[in-house]
């Protein structure tokens, strides 16, 4: 009984089983672009291997913290008769309070946090120091951002 079935593999006592190389590479493709490829993606795994080990080890820490802060008003509903006066009053309390994070003697007060927990040289990668063994307060500064939001879940 001969099949008309195409054969991908045929055996060779010698050699063993040996598969047909259009099954393995696919039509129009040989073994130089398959070497290629892998070639290529030995590269790839290589360049993503030292790109990870040059962040992780070389480039320097950075951290980054998040705080919200809500207004509450004390006074009681019933009380609230002007809720516009009470708003504009609560935005203009948080403006306030973001100045005075942002103020210096707050960022000294940092500083010296930092400096009292934290070497010299460790910090000294990303905060600049004087020569008085305290970080800059603009240096401190440029690592924040300090907004405020308008609309917020809280009641």
């Amino acid at each position: 009984m001969n099949s008309t079935k195409k054969r991908y593999w045929r055996y060779k006592p010698e050699k063993g089983i040996i598969l047909d190389e259009r099954y393995l590479f696919g039509k129009g493709h040989n073994q130089t672009d398959v070497i290629t490829h892998l070639l290529i993606l030995v590269i790839t795994l290589i360049g993503g291997c030292a790109a990870f080990c040059f962040s992780k080890f070389v480039l320097p820490l950075q951290y980054s913290s998040h705080i919200s802060m809500y207004v509450q008003s004390y006074t009681g509903i019933s009380e609230n008769n002007n809720n516009v006066n009470n708003i504009s009053n609560s935005k203009q309390l948080v403006n306030t309070y973001m100045e005075v994070l942002k103020d210096d003697a707050v960022m000294n007060a940092v500083g010296d946090l930092l400096i009292e927990q934290y070497p010299s040289d460790v910090l000294g990668d990303s905060f600049a120091i004087s020569e008085e063994n305290r970080i800059n307060p603009n240096s401190i500064r440029n690592c924040l951002a300090i907004s405020s939001v308008t609309d917020t879940s809280a009641v």
